[in-house]
């Protein structure tokens, strides 16, 4: 892969250098100052957990200190690179009880160190905002612009 080369996002499948596809729901950028690497998705764990350069990847950035973020059933990916050790995370029901690395916290979103979880789909906009936070960015501002923070107050009918 070049320097720069997006390894996969959202359900894509990627082909990494030694010839691999994997259909992954994954979105990383090789090591070249990018400070984040996102991991999601229930659908491809299996792979994502089978794809050595993944993992390696993963490994990589995690002993660089760059920020990981996975939602839903993702921490089990980053169980099996093994940066879960000694971390607090969330994941979608059931999966604290599956990985036997960490702390499961049933919390929407939990934060230790450079790893941002979140336990499903619906918060992936607040593991968002948490990465921007984390990342030194306004996460407030975007959520103004947004309107996020009305997002979830009820609607007079």
């Amino acid at each position: 892969m070049e320097k720069d080369t997006t390894i996969g996002s959202s359900r894509l499948t990627a082909l990494f250098d030694s010839g691999t596809f994997v259909e992954t729901g994954a979105f990383l950028r090789r090591d070249d100052g990018t400070p984040a690497g996102v991991v999601c998705g229930y659908g491809a764990v299996d792979e994502m957990c089978e794809s050595r350069e993944l993992l390696e990847i993963l490994q990589k950035m995690n002993r660089n200190g760059k920020f990981i973020t996975a939602l839903c059933a993702a921490p089990a990916v980053l169980a099996k690179a093994g940066i879960l050790e000694g971390k607090s995370y969330t994941a979608y029901t059931g999966y604290g009880e599956k990985i036997s690395q960490g702390t499961y916290v049933k919390k929407p979103v939990v934060t230790d160190g450079n790893l941002i979880t979140g336990m499903g789909p619906a918060m992936a906009y607040a593991v968002a905002f948490r990465a921007v936070q984390a990342l030194g960015g306004d996460a407030q501002a975007v959520k103004d612009r947004m309107l996020y923070d009305h997002s979830f107050q009820e609607v007079d009918q």
